[in-house]
């Protein structure tokens, strides 16, 4: 059974809201990004929210060195600038 990214984004989400704190580790194999950078690239504004309430590091580089900000871009979605808006704060 494969697991789709969206999937991946959910069980993030509610580790985070169980254990009450963000876990470290990688929810993806391809370039090593957080679950904060796939919910930046893929749109999820309130996934993105949703993290960094619960205390994703906004910070984070990922194999690229790439931030879940620089992840956020008009190629990949069209809510890139939600994103964005909410990774500033």
């Amino acid at each position: 059974m494969r697991v789709g990214i969206e999937d991946t984004l959910v069980s993030a989400g509610l580790t985070y809201l169980y254990h009450g704190r963000p876990s470290s580790h990688a929810c993806g194999r391809q370039g090593d990004n957080t679950a904060l950078h796939w919910a930046a690239m893929r749109g999820h504004v309130e996934i993105v929210k949703l993290l960094l309430s619960f205390g994703a590091d906004r910070t984070a580089q990922n194999a690229q060195g790439r931030t879940a900000m620089d992840m956020a871009q008009p190629q990949w979605s069209y809510a890139y600038k939600f994103v964005r808006t909410e990774l500033a704060r």
